[in-house]
């Protein structure tokens, strides 16, 4: 279930083992998938007649990952952490 305010531009965290789609170079820094990420929503993806199933989020580290909706939870502005994230 899609948490409530999930839109382009919401903090979000998710663990690793939550990505759905990464390249190869992406992959390989998720390769024990015990690391938790936190980033803001640049888009959505569908599945098939499943609206923004997917989102496309941007972490820190400037890297894109597909990751389901469903597994993400939404970050405060107090929760941020203090590396901060772009507006």
């Amino acid at each position: 279930m899609r948490e409530a305010g999930t839109d382009i531009g919401s903090r979000v965290r998710f663990s690793a083992h939550n990505v759905f789609l990464a390249n190869q170079e992406e992959a390989a820094s998720l390769a024990s998938g015990d690391e938790e990420f936190e980033g803001r929503i640049i888009g959505f993806s569908d599945s098939g007649a499943l609206v923004k199933a997917y989102a496309v989020v941007e972490v820190v580290r400037k890297l894109s990952f597909v990751v389901p909706v469903q597994d993400l939870r939404l970050v405060s502005d107090s929760e941020s952490n203090a590396v901060g994230l772009g507006s």
